[in-house]
């Protein structure tokens, strides 16, 4: 009995001040950690739960479950929602500090979609500390163009939490996230990633726009512009100066010429696995995702060819769904 009690006062906690009366929600817990506490939290802020891969043995953690599995294809969710006729589609990850939503119309809202949403909604109740959210290096800069609109600013990190929650408290500031869902928010009361409290937060809106007869949360993504944005991997042979890439900065250049110098362009070498380039194009609104695939492919095989690589295995992800591109 005694074994329960901090499951409770993690409840009571979470749910403080939330109120979900009148929504339905489809929870996909990806067989982990938000199986055991996910669904009575949601039950107990007032929400209707019909809850997915809930099989919490240790071994089908994120199997097509979750938050990552949803980003890539978000088809067994949505079937879900609309089998219950629910407003929300919400999946965490593994470890359940991620989270991913889903609306009815099969919108995918992503971290970048949730700093958004939440700053403008933090920044209304005078609760965004700063004016200021941090994202990191990866954000499309649609969040950008969309929190400058609304007078808020947006600090970017290198690619990690950790960073931004180091940025986070260096300038006592509220919201941070990733792109994947990782979203931190800073009060009083939270101090770390939480994908159920985010989730919460997410709802909660819902919920309140629904008794309000307001647009839903789609209407509020959909309102965040989403430039194409690519990230390829080429695994190459051996690690070279990119300074010292011939034509490579002519061909930068020649991108950045195409992305009409709005655009970003990012390569480096990974810091964990060897000889992995990663590049990193993000176009504009001007841009089609296939000029933006075909941009990212001949920086790779440039410095591919200067490696010694003849036919390098290269990767790709569409930063907007996090599937892979077929190339």
């Amino acid at each position: 009995l005694l074994t329960d009690l901090p499951d409770e006062a993690y409840l009571r906690y979470l749910i403080k001040g939330i109120e979900l009366s009148g929504l339905r929600v489809v929870l996909d817990c990806a067989n982990g950690a938000a199986c055991a506490l996910a669904p009575e939290i949601f039950r107990r802020a007032g929400a209707h739960v019909d809850a997915i891969n809930t099989h919490s043995d240790g071994y089908t953690i994120n199997v097509e479950a979750g938050s990552e599995y949803v980003r890539r294809d978000r088809s067994a969710l949505l079937k879900a929602l609309q089998a219950h006729g629910a407003d929300l589609g919400i999946a965490f990850d593994g470890d359940a500090d991620r989270v991913i939503c889903v609306t009815p119309d099969g919108m995918l809202i992503d971290g970048d979609h949730m700093l958004g949403i939440l700053a403008v909604d933090l920044k209304a109740r005078q609760r965004l500390a700063g004016d200021m959210v941090v994202a990191t290096e990866m954000s499309n800069s649609g969040l950008a163009d969309y929190l400058a609109a609304h007078e808020i600013g947006l600090s970017r990190t290198k690619v990690g939490d950790r960073y931004v929650m180091e940025r986070l408290r260096e300038h006592d500031l509220t919201l941070g996230g990733e792109q994947a869902g990782h979203i931190i928010v800073r009060d009083d009361e939270h101090g770390s990633g939480d994908g159920i409290y985010v989730g919460l937060l997410l709802a909660a809106l819902a919920a309140q726009r629904k008794r309000n007869g307001e647009g839903s949360l789609s209407q509020l993504a959909g309102a965040i512009p989403r430039y194409p944005q690519v990230i390829a991997s080429a695994h190459l042979k051996a690690r070279v100066d990119l300074s010292a890439v011939a034509g490579l900065a002519e061909a930068v250049e020649a991108v950045h010429a195409l992305f009409e110098h709005k655009g970003r362009v990012n390569l480096r070498f990974s810091g964990t696995e060897p000889n992995l380039l990663r590049v990193m194009l993000e176009g504009t609104a001007a841009n089609t995702l296939q000029q933006v695939i075909e941009s990212a492919l001949r920086l790779c095989h440039l410095v591919a060819a200067a490696s010694g690589t003849d036919q390098p295995r290269i990767d790709m992800v569409d930063c907007a769904t996090g599937a892979p591109i077929q190339l």
